[in-house]
């Protein structure tokens, strides 16, 4: 499921992934180190526990290479703190994805710390939000995983004048 995910994103050509690791966003994060050992060099990867740190050194290297970098973090308050470069990458037309990894839609509501709703957490600022499905392996899911990378690709424009910033949120 994760895997099929970044498999389209580096076919449009995605090389950079900046985490901040958090235990929700563990299978993006694990599956971007596994394309790491896997492709070294054409397919980097960053670690910065820092949030708001991490999503501007996202959009640094997405505005130097006119390419869409992905940015990875866990759910609740993590997420907030994208917010500002998420802003900026929306006026400077940067490519920025933002991968977030969430509570699924059961444990919503619940109670639980380090929890808020995520579902359009950037409001307009980006160009789309998709909520995707939870994980799974039949090959309906994975198409469907396959075409919300594309479409996430498609929306972030790399390399135009209309780049910009897209939020994938998945439920882990």
């Amino acid at each position: 499921y994760v895997a099929a995910f970044f498999d389209e994103l580096m076919r449009a050509g995605v090389r950079d992934v900046v985490i901040s690791p958090g235990s929700r966003s563990t299978p993006l994060s694990m599956v971007a180190h596994e394309a790491h050992a896997r492709f070294g060099a054409t397919f980097n990867l960053y670690v910065d526990v820092d949030e708001r740190g991490a999503a501007f050194f996202a959009l640094g290297l997405a505005r130097a290479t006119a390419r869409a970098v992905c940015v990875i973090c866990t759910s609740g308050t993590a997420l907030a703190n994208y917010y500002p470069a998420v802003m900026e990458a929306e006026t400077s037309r940067v490519p920025l994805i933002v991968l977030s990894g969430d509570r699924p839609a059961r444990l919503q509501g619940l109670g639980a710390p380090q929890t808020c709703d995520q579902e359009k957490a950037f409001s307009n600022h980006v160009r789309r939000f998709f909520t995707m499905p939870e994980p799974g392996n039949d090959p309906a899911k994975i198409a469907h995983v396959r075409q919300v990378a594309r479409e996430a690709i498609i929306a972030a424009a790399p390399g135009t004048h209309a780049s910009a910033p897209v939020h994938v949120n998945f439920p882990f």
